[in-house]
């Protein structure tokens, strides 16, 4: 995740917890759903560490041209309903 997402200096997984750490501090917390090694597909859910209502992302990689792609998808709902996700 750190190479993915350079605010992230650590990434652990505990269980059924994946724990992201920041440089200043900031922790998030993820909960894996689904793995389907054969598709490519992974999907999770930010549990904790920012102000969310429901999460879901999922990343699939597909064959391309050039080797492959990386699709990502994110569903969520803040938990202000006046909190912009798009803007955060």
């Amino acid at each position: 995740m750190p190479r993915w997402y350079p605010v992230y200096v650590s990434c652990d997984l505990e269980g059924d917890v994946r724990t992201l750490r920041r440089a200043d501090g900031g922790v998030l917390l993820e909960r894996p759903l689904e793995r389907d090694d054969a598709e490519y597909t992974y999907a999770y859910s930010v549990v904790a560490g920012i102000p969310l209502r429901s999460h879901r992302a999922s990343f699939t990689v597909a064959p391309s041209a050039a080797g492959s792609r990386i699709i990502c998808h994110t569903e969520a709902e803040h938990d202000d309903p006046e909190g912009d996700i798009e803007a955060r």
